[in-house]
């Protein structure tokens, strides 16, 4: 079982690195965007902004409330666009490649086949936070040069690494997706579906009385 969740990472190998390079660099270039804000632009109240705050709450008052309001919020779905892309592709699509059947043939149970991909699912999510935490910390020493901010060095880290059970999350519906749907398309529709509805429903429904319950 270990060799086998030893081959699932070796698979992941080449986009862990792509994504976690990829996630890495947004969140260092956003970041730096931070200084060059125009002065009118840090100081505007998103809060009667229905538009922004369908996407999230917005403040740009401070390096951290920027990081907060953009980096951060958006790298979460960065990162849950890859969840359900890899693990969507992990059941599904390898039965329409061809490759499950080979699979199942190991001296294996499958409840170690999927466990095994499972736990390299989840190594590899936490792998691209990783390099995502990194960008962040390297953001942080170059602002931190430029402007005063309250913002230690390794700030960014633990902020970025909580986003792991979300992640998490997001894979296993999308594995179990994998495993019930005939189609890779459908599995990852659905995947994106449950996404996109859960971010726009946190968003969207506090903004009326009556649903801010659900």
């Amino acid at each position: 079982m270990l060799s086998y969740f030893r081959y699932e990472l070796r698979t992941r190998r080449g986009s862990m690195i792509g994504w976690g390079l990829g996630v890495g660099f947004y969140v260092l270039m956003y970041s730096l965007f931070y200084p060059s804000l125009p002065t009118e632009f840090m100081d505007m109240d998103f809060s009667e902004n229905q538009l922004y705050q369908s996407l999230g709450n917005f403040e740009m008052g401070t390096f951290e409330a920027y990081i907060a309001s953009t980096v951060l919020m958006f790298m979460v779905i960065i990162i849950a666009i890859y969840a359900v892309s890899d693990s969507t592709g992990t059941l599904v699509g390898e039965e329409e490649n061809g490759t499950l059947e080979l699979m199942v043939t190991l001296p294996l149970h499958r409840w170690q086949i999927v466990v095994s991909k499972a736990a390299a699912l989840a190594v590899s999510g936490l792998v691209i936070l990783i390099a995502a935490s990194l960008g962040g910390v390297i953001a942080t020493i170059a602002v931190n040069a430029q402007i005063e901010t309250s913002l230690p060095t390794f700030g960014m880290v633990l902020p970025i690494l909580s986003a792991w059970p979300i992640v998490f999350i997001i894979m296993m519906i999308c594995l179990f997706f994998s495993a019930l749907m005939p189609q890779r398309r459908f599995a990852a529709g659905a995947g994106a579906l449950i996404v996109a509805g859960s971010y726009l429903g946190n968003n969207l429904l506090p903004m009326v009385e009556s649903m801010q319950g659900v």
